[in-house]
């Protein structure tokens, strides 16, 4: 495996990162669901629906650095747009060989079949940053999470983890315990 991919089995280790993508809980099911060596996630959420999730480097470029066609427009990187596509194509895949994958997800069903790509960081220029909004919420069928919002969300749960310091009683509020 070339050594930019030896995370990804940390998410198969972890699904708690990608339950966060989304903010629901998924079970881990399968890699690689469209019998390649590509690495490729298949999460079943708890309930019959299904999830794809395609994931790039932190380091996967969203946009393209030079414009198009004006000074505001950029597009999205072929990495991007390459990754939306796979799981797209993945999902016609899985919905169309759904006889062949069936033992693979029992108690699922082909109907809702979600897609979500994790790849890169949230692009730090302003018009590059409103582009990939843009993109990305045009994406209709897939979600793209970058692993900044990721991290984001994993350290708002650990926040919320961590244990309460403990609240000093004043003689009054004993009081009102024991009356």
């Amino acid at each position: 495996m070339p050594a930019d991919f030896r995370f990804w089995p940390v998410f198969a280790s972890r699904p708690f990162c990608v339950h966060r993508a989304k903010g629901c809980n998924w079970v881990f099911k399968s890699d690689a669901i469209d019998c390649s060596s590509k690495c490729n996630y298949a999460f079943r959420e708890f309930g019959q629906p299904l999830a794809i999730v395609e994931i790039k480097k932190p380091s996967t470029p969203l946009m393209f650095s030079s414009t198009y066609r004006n000074e505001q427009v950029y597009g999205p990187h072929s990495h991007l747009s390459g990754a939306v596509t796979q799981v797209l194509y993945q999902q016609s895949a899985l919905r169309n060989n759904w006889l062949y994958h069936q033992s693979q997800f029992r108690e699922s069903k082909p109907d809702v079949i979600k897609c979500f790509v994790i790849a890169g960081a949230t692009p730090s220029g302003e018009e590059q940053r409103r582009c990939f909004h843009i993109f990305r919420h045009a994406c209709k069928d897939v979600e793209v999470v970058t692993f900044d919002e990721l991290l984001a969300k994993l350290k708002l749960l650990l926040e919320h983890l961590k244990p309460l310091p403990p609240k000093r009683l004043i003689r009054r509020d004993w009081d009102k315990v024991f009356r």
